[in-house]
């Protein structure tokens, strides 16, 4: 008896242990996908879009605050750029004068303070729309909580 209780409990937790990873992939995900411009002191501007995630459809009217078309920081996306001090290798295709730059970008996707919404968000900074072409970093974090991503470019 205590052989079929022990082995029935070893198949429930190891169906559990795997169809666990597949019930949190398939949760249902809206998305807004504002351009950002990056701009170093030096003058180089790198046009991003930062691709925000909110899980469940029913979030989309948060996202939907997220301003388009960013050249300043706001209280949704914000960022630094300042001179690395790293000391990486300068890329065979960047000019002689090319400074490495270290770049912070930090997003909040807020809810309102009385409607207790919480839910997990994402965000991708990528050179095309919907986290496609070059992906400079990601996050996952919460709502009204800061996620940040960093990288580093040569301009």
């Amino acid at each position: 008896m205590n052989r079929r209780v022990m082995l029935s409990g070893l198949i429930a937790g190891t169906a559990t242990a795997t169809l666990a990873p597949a019930a949190f992939g398939a949760a249902q995900w809206c998305e807004d996908d504002p351009l950002v411009v990056i701009k170093t002191p030096t003058g180089y501007q790198l046009p991003l879009h930062v691709t925000n995630y909110a899980e469940g459809p029913e979030n989309q009217v948060y996202l939907d605050r997220v301003p388009d078309n960013q050249t300043a920081a706001n209280a949704w996306i914000s960022w630094t750029v300042v001179q690395s001090k790293k000391g990486g290798h300068k890329p065979a295709t960047s000019a002689s004068s090319a400074v490495e730059w270290d770049v912070t970008i930090y997003v909040t996707i807020h809810t309102d303070p009385t409607d207790g919404a919480r839910f997990r968000t994402r965000t991708v900074a990528s050179s095309d729309v919907n986290g496609t072409g070059v992906r400079y970093a990601d996050a996952v974090g919460m709502s009204d909580r800061k996620m940040q991503m960093r990288f580093s470019l040569w301009a």
